[in-house]
């Protein structure tokens, strides 16, 4: 299971980069801080994530690559627990003043401790499956708030809000 959720997480993270730095400056993209609430561990979380449109579409719809990070301040002394977040996003059509979406992808999860001489630390891979909605579409500040189903082994689901600003084009 983990070697799939690896595989399919490298697919989606070149995907995720395959832009290039001329396409990314030629299009719209958005970038922003967010709080979160990792609901099963009671955790707050603190990071930025990105929307960047890609060439690649599914019909007429182009899906955006939805990087971020995020870290937990308040997990405790000694310990730290941080991700980073490769995800790629299906933007709903819709017509009103706000931008649907659902995505899926791969999270890379480091948690670490040291207490009393002794530390340790694991890195793990992670399937993200998430939908969320960005707000007041085409407007260069975006709010957005998220739920993303963390899953490596057993289910997590974390709940994230934010703001993005709109940088390119």
């Amino acid at each position: 299971m983990k070697n799939t959720i690896l595989i399919a997480g490298v697919i989606l993270g070149v995907a995720a980069v395959a832009a290039s730095p001329n396409q990314a400056r030629a299009q719209k993209w958005s970038i922003g801080p967010h709080v979160g609430y990792n609901v099963d561990a009671s955790e707050v979380n603190l990071g930025a994530t990105a929307h960047i449109k890609l060439p690649a579409k599914i019909g007429k719809v182009q899906l955006v690559a939805n990087p971020g990070f995020e870290f937990y301040p308040f997990v405790g002394t000694g310990a730290s627990l941080f991700a980073f977040n490769f995800d790629v996003v299906y933007p709903v059509p819709a017509a009103a003043n706000v931008s649907p979406y659902v995505g899926a992808g791969i999270g890379i999860i480091h948690a670490g401790f040291s207490f009393g001489g002794f530390s340790g630390s694991t890195t793990d891979a992670a399937l993200n499956l998430k939908g969320g909605a960005l707000f007041a579409k085409g407007k260069p500040i975006q709010p957005f708030a998220e739920a993303t189903l963390v899953v490596n082994g057993n289910a997590t689901l974390v709940l994230r809000g934010g703001i993005q600003f709109t940088v390119g084009k």
